[in-house]
């Protein structure tokens, strides 16, 4: 009996927490970076920070196909040095966000590695199927495997 109250509990919270985040847009009393220029403003959701840590695969040789899963995208290496395994980057900046006539995004990002290099990359893809990459975002970043 005691179980069933506590998980009733639980389950109220959870219901709970999900109405505040429905209510206020998922808002929180944290204050938002401003929205970098070029990025549209008001209800642009392709430039809001994801509530998951993303993957980003990427190439030196072409510009790959634009991304077209959010959790999962493709870039190509502007310049740095790619690491030799995957590690957890931090975007800092979102550039050249305006689409091309077929409504591809190429945006520049510059990344911060773990030790504080750099690198900067082209990410193409649609907004509406996957939104900017967003500073202060964290991204899992890895070499592109080979087709």
């Amino acid at each position: 009996m005691r179980i069933l109250k506590l998980t009733l509990a639980a389950a109220l919270t959870v219901a709970a927490l999900a109405a505040v985040v429905v209510t206020t847009g998922g808002s929180s009393t944290t204050p938002t970076a401003p929205t970098p220029a070029g990025h549209a403003q008001g209800g642009d959701t392709s430039h809001q920070r994801p509530t998951f840590v993303r993957s980003l695969a990427v190439t030196a040789k072409a510009e790959p196909a634009p991304s077209t899963h959010p959790d999962q995208m493709r870039a190509l290496l502007l310049d740095g040095k790619l690491p030799a395994g995957v590690v957890t980057a931090t975007v800092l900046t979102d550039e050249d966000c305006a689409p091309d006539a077929q409504g591809v995004s190429h945006c520049r990002n510059k990344l911060r590695l773990p030790g504080g290099k750099t690198i900067e990359v082209r990410h193409p893809h649609r907004m509406h199927d996957v939104p900017c990459m967003t500073p202060g975002e964290t991204v899992h970043v890895g070499r592109a495997a080979k087709a």
